[in-house]
């Protein structure tokens, strides 16, 4: 983490400008982006929203290359590890009170992807998103492309999920129209996350320390 701290701010000014024009999947930006030091956009934003700062937050990293989580030094090498189709990462940061949570979970085998963010309280979620990627083909020519799917949700005083946002991205995450009914398309569930603290993630309590 500490590799990424010198370009937050700058980051933070360019926006999305960035683009990684050599991966060919959400996960292969998410993690190209690690190694040339550029945390993603959303990243840097979501951080900004749940009050969380970078330059004091602890941060551990995990893997889960077959059936248990892996503490890790870092993300660089995900995938190194593979034992089956699914694949997952996480990366949890922590100031006082308040933690942010980043996972990714790959399904090799089906070609989907999808990226979870939460922001916790006191280890309660306050909001969350989701994106959820596919592989699909374009009518024309079936050019493989990257659809995605992102649902953003806020936690309510009743403890009940809102949604804030819904819409169609692409592999860079940019906006895009919603597909034609009937369309190869990801999942788009309109389902509350079934996650409302800490314990319910299921990640190890030592990614807290």
């Amino acid at each position: 983490m500490k590799r990424w701290l010198t370009v937050l701010a700058l980051l933070a000014g360019l926006g999305s400008s960035f683009s990684f024009a050599q991966a060919t999947s959400p996960f292969d930006r998410y993690r190209e982006g690690i190694k040339a030091n550029r945390p993603e956009a959303a990243l840097v934003r979501f951080a900004d929203e749940c009050g969380l700062n970078f330059k004091i937050a602890r941060s551990h990293f995990a893997q889960l290359p077959g059936d248990e989580w892996k503490e890790v030094k870092d993300l660089s090498l995900a995938l190194k590890d593979q034992e089956i189709d699914f694949y997952g990462t996480v990366a949890v940061w922590s100031q006082e009170n308040s933690i942010l949570v980043e996972r990714w979970g790959i399904d090799l085998e089906s070609g989907s992807e999808a990226r979870k963010l939460f922001c916790l309280k006191d280890k309660r979620i306050l909001f969350a998103e989701e994106v959820d990627w596919a592989l699909v083909d374009k009518k024309s020519g079936n050019k493989p492309v990257w659809l995605g799917y992102e649902q953003r949700w806020k936690m309510k005083p009743d403890g009940k999920y809102a949604t804030v946002l819904v819409h169609y991205v692409n592999r860079i995450e940019q906006p895009v129209p919603t597909p034609e009914p009937g369309a190869d398309v990801p999942y788009a569930s309109y389902v509350f996350p079934d996650v409302h603290e800490w314990a319910d993630l299921k990640l190890p309590d030592e990614l807290l320390k």
